[in-house]
C-alpha cells in the first residue's frame, strides 16, 4: 500500500491542534497559537519517529505517555500544577473520544479499520469521514464548554437557604433572580420551586383553608405577580418561621411557584434581588 508522508503529517498536526485547543478552551485558557502549534509539531515528529523505532510496545506506549505530558506542558504559557493535570486528563479523554468518533463512522460505513494506523491512507476512505468525525468531535467540545461556563456564571448567583415552616426544616439552594423585584407588604418575594416544600406548603395552606382557626392561616396570603410575557397571575405565599441567605436573618414572603416557573428544576428557590442588598 502506498505510504504518503505529507498525509500523515497534515493528519497528525491538524489532529494535535484540535485536541489542544479544545482541551485548554475546556479549561477556558486562551493558549497562543505559536505554542499550540510547536506542541502539535512536537507531536507529528515522534508519531513519524515511533514506527521506525524497532522497540517493545511497552516502552513505545510510555514514551506516547510522556510525549502526551510534553505537549501539554509547551501549551502552558505559566506552569500551575492544577491546570497541568487537568489538561493532560482532558487531552487524553478527547483523544479517545475523537478516536471513538472515527472508529464509530468507519464501522458504519464498513471501511477498513487498518486506514487508521500511522502509515496508511486508503484511498477507498472518503474524506468526509474523517470531517464527520472531527466535526462530531467539535459540536461535543463546544457543549462540553458551554455546559461548564454556564456553570461557573450561575455559581455565582447561588445562595445557600435555611427555611423552617411548620415545624419542618428544610435546606434549599437558592438562586438570585435579578428580574425578581416582587415585594408585598414591603417585604421582598421569593419563589419556591423545590417539590418537598412545595408539597408540605401546599398541605399547610389546605388545612388553613379547612380549619379557619388553625394558627396556619395568618401564615398565608394571595399575591399577583406579572410574568415576563405580561400575563397576571395569582400565587399564595406565606412568612416563614425562619428564613435565611447564607446563615443571614431575613423577613421574606415564599411563593409557591407556578407549572412554568418550576419547569426549570436547576434551583430549589429563586430569591428576590434585593436580599443582595
Amino acid at each position: 500500500m502506498t505510504v504518503y508522508i505529507e498525509y500523515v503529517v497534515i493528519d497528525n498536526m491538524t489532529m494535535n491542534t484540535l485536541l489542544l485547543y479544545a482541551a485548554f478552551l475546556t479549561l477556558r485558557q486562551k493558549p497562543r497559537l505559536w505554542r499550540i502549534l510547536l506542541s502539535a509539531l512536537l507531536g507529528t515528529l515522534c508519531a513519524l519517529a515511533m514506527p521506525l523505532l524497532k522497540i517493545p510496545s511497552w516502552i513505545s506506549f510510555i514514551l506516547k505517555i510522556a510525549v502526551a505530558l510534553l505537549m501539554t506542558l509547551v501549551v502552558l504559557p505559566k506552569f500551575k500544577l492544577k491546570y497541568y493535570i487537568m489538561s493532560n486528563l482532558i487531552f487524553v479523554a478527547y483523544t479517545f473520544v475523537l478516536g471513538g468518533a472515527i472508529l464509530g463512522l468507519f464501522y458504519m460505513t464498513g471501511t477498513d479499520f487498518k486506514a487508521m494506523s500511522a502509515f496508511t491512507y486508503s484511498a477507498t476512505v472518503p474524506v468526509g469521514l474523517y470531517v464527520a468525525g472531527v466535526a462530531l468531535f467539535a459540536e461535543l467540545v463546544f457543549n462540553v464548554v458551554r455546559y461548564i461556563s454556564s456553570a461557573k456564571k450561575r455559581s455565582a448567583f447561588m445562595r445557600r437557604v435555611k427555611l423552617a415552616v411548620g415545624g419542618r426544616t428544610f435546606l434549599l439552594n437558592g438562586y438570585v433572580d435579578s428580574g425578581n423585584l416582587l415585594e408585598s407588604d414591603g417585604l421582598p418575594v421569593c419563589f419556591v420551586l423545590d417539590k418537598r416544600l412545595s408539597r408540605f406548603a401546599t398541605e399547610l395552606l389546605a388545612q388553613s383553608i379547612t380549619l379557619p382557626s388553625a394558627k396556619t392561616d395568618e401564615k398565608f396570603k394571595v399575591i399577583f405577580y406579572e410574568t415576563v410575557a405580561g400575563a397576571r397571575q395569582r400565587a399564595y405565599a406565606f412568612k416563614p418561621d425562619l428564613f435565611e441567605v447564607e446563615d443571614k436573618p431575613k423577613e421574606v414572603y415564599v411563593a409557591l411557584a407556578g407549572k412554568q416557573m418550576r419547569k426549570g428544576g436547576q434551583f430549589d428557590i429563586l430569591l428576590n434581588s434585593s436580599l443582595e442588598e
